[in-house]
């Protein structure tokens, strides 16, 4: 019967042996119901799809059954691989569990992709600051392409009334009463704030999903709870959805709920500023345009807004939320992603490796499959299907290991990003997972599914041992060592550079010890705030006097704000015309409290803060600013002047103290607290004795008689060992990963040479039948092994070079291309693949050439 050209297109999807049967039978068919070839056409592309479905099944079950006995057939090798692959898709799988909620969780708000981040920007340094001028937002909200902008501030901290004083503090962001309205965000219990709310300066409140869960468990009668602080009280009116995360600069501060701030933007003056915001553009508004509208505003509002001196006024830099919250830890996170991406391709190329090695021993039996007629296809298939069998037993090891230790490896996470890790498995973290898997199936089978299928029995069987041993030989090994040596480099590298970083930073002198140093903060409840000063001052001072004879403390004296706080003092000065500093209020015993150091001259002395005088202590930095061809000795007896301020004789000298150890020296002018100024943010330092914590909940007792109605303590190293999480956690993960980077590399190596030198068993046994000695089989394994490392480790250093790039932004006064540092990490591969060559060189070296030649 003669077919239509589309019948027979069809037919041709059909496996060949079941075409005419097919055929034969959808003919008699259409024959019976009348119809005609389109109908055939049709039914026959439905059997084809059922049996190409079938039969494809069939053999991947089949080919899986046979590359599961093949690999359990070898345990030693199966081990190995699922090792190898478990470390390099653990490492991501972790380093994902931190990162993808800054870089690939959608954040929980409405129509994301218009929101942008406003924050004031210096288009010069490219630094970004936490004051906005004032106009600036109030005109930026009547720009043509915004829709709304809303202010989010810093927050402060609140117990609930029925909780007793010892209960942890909530913190409460404050924010104008449009940020839900911006975000496109609604409470799940109560209300959120209303324009109303701050008209009538209300003051409410909304807390965090996970607060009201854990801390108020879930209960509904929380809507009316009052918050409390020594100054101010809020109601509580709702309850954010779950996983809000508050769009701040400093995401990082720990945040349990908003508060309302009644601004209602709609008035400023020149001088008034303001917290960063969060604007929502208008449907089909770019952040281009958004961006040259402000601009332009900017440029309109210059003249005003100038500072004396200054050659521009502020500028506002916009961006996509996104970047505008997690600004610090966005390349970071990239970065650290990269590398354990680095980890995990240097696993895959391992087992990539092992592959290829193994696939030479299984030449003959690959061969005589294809000859049985086998496809190259169904080779491959077969291949593969062991390759993703391993990867997805490591994948499942690796998951079950996170579980295991997620609490060791939260603690490795810096503080602040440690709310940003996700909790256990879920189905983000299994997809991951599932995608590890047939990432490193591809990766590390593909080459090897290659080359194990082009081999012909003809040929393996003419050649025989020596002649397979020898055609195997070719560049598929040599560049797979290569690029392990390359991906090494780079990754000893890092960890190399982070680690120097850390330990500069460690022993970098912050000007104090922190060491026992324990900071207070008081309320005294009958003193009213901001009114005599000269009575809160003789107050504080009793504080202190009765402090100092309380058992266990060694020494006490008074600031308005700690200098390593990251906070300044409310007051500073332009000096002399040529340098400006905060003025920090202090008493007597201040320095030696803190073990600060007096380079020069003397320290602040009791009368000088009974009388009131005109004396100051200046720092280092900001003596060398002002009196830069002067020597510290001599510096002692100039005067600073200022506007507005009292001529003052400079006393003495002392280091300088530093917030954190990457940060510079502070220009400080430190003077004896005064009646005559206002005593803002009293701060008490307390040297324990022997370093002992202090019972606060004792001190608050001891001194209720003084009508101290609170006492808070901190540690005053706290931002210290704060801004050395970062750096400690940089160079626990980069050392892990160059660890595991040599690691994987020296196995490889070693792998790699053993079944190498088992394959050229005949060649060492004809080699030293001809007189080789020990010595020279020994050097031939080790410079075929080592040869190709070397190559890689050059290559590794050209991409070390360029990544030193983006690592120099996270390491401190360190250079990430540091030669002597690279030569050392080159040093280090080479002598570690000479190393992993080196047993089975010396296995090569002992060869009986009498029993390799009678097995041959």
């Amino acid at each position: 019967m003669r077919r239509r050209p589309l019948v027979l297109l069809a037919l041709r999807l059909v496996p060949r042996f079941w075409r005419d049967t097919v055929a034969s039978d959808l003919d008699i068919e259409a024959r019976a119901l009348g119809r005609g070839s389109l109908w055939i056409a049709w039914h026959t592309l439905l059997v084809a799809a059922r049996l190409r479905s079938t039969t494809l099944g069939d053999l991947m079950w089949t080919d899986l059954r046979y590359g599961v006995r093949s690999l359990l057939k070898s345990p030693g090798f199966t081990a190995a691989a699922i090792l190898t692959l478990t470390l390099g898709i653990g490492a991501n799988l972790v380093v994902f569990s931190v990162v993808d909620r800054v870089l690939f969780r959608p954040l929980p708000f409405a129509d994301v992709d218009r929101l942008v981040f406003v924050s004031p920007f210096d288009p010069e340094s490219g630094n970004r600051y936490y004051r906005l001028a004032k106009p600036l937002f109030v005109e930026g909200r009547r720009l043509p392409g915004i829709e709304d902008m809303a202010s989010v501030a810093l927050g402060s901290g609140f117990r609930a009334a029925t909780e007793p004083a010892t209960a942890p503090t909530l913190t409460l962001t404050d924010v104008t009463y449009n940020l839900l309205d911006v975000l496109g965000v609604w409470p799940v219990l109560g209300r959120g704030f209303s324009r109303a709310d701050a008209e009538g300066r209300r003051a409410v409140a909304m807390l965090s999903h996970e607060v009201w869960v854990a801390r108020f468990n879930a209960d509904p009668d929380v809507i009316g709870l009052m918050l409390t602080n020594a100054r101010a009280r809020r109601e509580v009116i709702g309850v954010l959805p779950p996983d809000f995360v508050v769009p701040a600069m400093n995401w990082s501060v720990e945040r349990h709920g908003l508060s309302l701030n009644p601004d209602l933007m709609t008035t400023a003056t020149p001088r008034d500023g303001t917290a960063p915001g969060v604007a929502r553009l208008l449907p089909g508004v770019s952040l281009r345009e958004a961006q040259a509208q402000f601009d332009a505003l900017s440029v309109r509002l210059d003249p005003d807004l100038r500072q004396p001196g200054q050659d521009r006024g502020p500028r506002v830099l916009l961006q996509p939320v996104r970047h505008g919250m997690f600004w610090l830890a966005i390349d970071y996170m990239w970065l650290v992603s990269a590398a354990a991406a680095m980890v995990g391709l240097l696993g895959c190329v391992n087992l990539s490796s092992l592959l290829l090695a193994r696939g030479r021993s299984r030449a003959q039996q690959v061969a005589l499959r294809a000859s049985l007629g086998a496809t190259r296809a169904r080779l491959m298939a077969t291949e593969f299907l062991q390759v993703l069998s391993v990867s997805v037993v490591a994948a499942a090891c690796s998951l079950v290991l996170i579980v295991w230790l997620s609490a060791s490896v939260t603690t490795l996470v810096p503080e602040i990003y440690r709310s940003l890790v996700i909790d256990g498995l879920d189905g983000r973290l299994l997809g991951a997972a599932a995608i590890a898997a047939l990432i490193s199936s591809a990766i590390a089978g593909l080459m090897p599914a290659w080359t194990a299928t082009r081999v012909s029995l003809i040929q393996v069987m003419q050649q025989g041992a020596p002649g397979a041993a020898r055609a195997s030989r070719g560049r598929s090994r040599g560049v797979i060592l290569g690029v392990e040596a390359a991906i090494g480099l780079v990754l000893v590298a890092g960890a190399a550079f982070a680690t120097r970083s850390f330990i500069g930073l460690v022993a970098t002198d912050v000007g104090f010890n922190p060491a026992g140093l324990q900071i207070l903060r008081i309320e005294p409840g009958g003193v009213p705030r901001g009114g005599d000063n000269a009575a809160e001052l003789a107050y504080f001072r009793r504080v202190i006097e009765n402090l100092r004879r309380q058992p266990g403390i060694e020494r006490a004296a008074g600031i308005d704000v700690m200098p390593s706080s990251g906070m300044v003092p409310m007051t500073g000065a332009e000096w002399n015309g040529r340098a400006r500093s905060g003025i920090w209020q202090i008493t007597e015993d201040l320095v030696p409290t803190i073990e600060a150091s007096v380079v020069a001259g003397r320290d602040i002395s009791r009368a000088d803060v009974d009388e009131e005088r005109p004396v100051a202590l200046v720092s280092r930095t900001i003596a060398r600013q002002l009196w830069p061809d002067v020597s510290d000795q001599d510096v002692v007896g100039q005067v600073l002047s200022a506007p507005g301020e009292p001529q003052r004789h400079v006393i003495g000298i002392i280091n300088d103290i530093r917030n954190a150890p990457h940060e510079p020296g502070q220009p400080m002018v430190l003077i004896p607290a005064s009646s005559q100024r206002d005593i803002w943010f009293l701060e008490l330092a307390v040297r324990t004795r022997g370093g002992r914590a202090l019972d606060v909940e004792d001190l608050q007792r001891d001194l209720a008689g003084l009508g101290v109605t609170s006492v808070t303590s901190r540690a005053a190293g706290g931002r210290i060992r704060s801004a050395l999480e970062q750096p400690r956690a940089q160079a626990i993960i980069f050392g892990s990963f160059g660890a595991l980077g040599l690691l994987l590399a020296a196995f490889g190596l070693f792998a790699v040479a053993s079944f190498d030198v088992a394959l050229r068993r005949y060649e060492m046994g004809v080699r030293v039948a001809l007189g080789a000695s020990a010595r020279q089989i020994r050097g031939l394994v080790v410079r075929d092994a080592v040869r190709p490392v070397v190559v890689g480790s050059a290559a590794g250093l050209l991409i070390a070079w360029w990544a030193g790039g983006f690592m120099q932004s996270l390491i401190h006064e360190v250079d990430a291309r540091d030669p002597w540092t690279l030569a050392l990490v080159i040093l280090t591969l080479v002598a570690t693949a000479v190393v992993a060559a080196w047993l089975p060189a010396g296995r090569a070296a002992r060869t009986d050439p009498a029993v390799v030649l009678r097995q041959s």
